[in-house]
């Protein structure tokens, strides 16, 4: 996939993107609905967790997006991209936890 096509306009494609990302890598996906919050078009916001390697690895790589929201789309953007590189991070020993969260 082309970088440029990492990335999404609007919170629910970026989330979209993320979750099939994260399937296609093989990912254990957890998803926790923020119950008093809703978006702009009154979709429910969630945190969107993908676990991939051991349960209790040696180390871990953590990447966390839209944590106030501006930095939502660029970084399910970037995690997107790590996602389809998960075999070298894996390979190299290092397992990957990424979050999506609210936009």
């Amino acid at each position: 996939m082309p970088v440029a096509e990492y990335f999404s306009q609007d919170y629910l494609s970026a989330r979209g993107r993320f979750r099939d990302a994260a399937q296609s890598a093989g990912a254990v996906l957890q998803t926790y609905e923020l119950p008093s919050h809703r978006g702009p078009t009154n979709e429910p916001l969630t945190i969107d967790l993908g676990c991939i390697g051991e349960r209790e690895p040696d180390r871990a790589l953590v990447i966390l997006s839209g944590t106030h929201g501006v930095e939502g789309f660029s970084g399910s953007g970037c995690q997107v991209g790590v996602y389809g590189r998960t075999a070298d991070f894996i390979y190299r020993g290092c397992r990957g936890l990424a979050n999506s969260s609210s936009p």
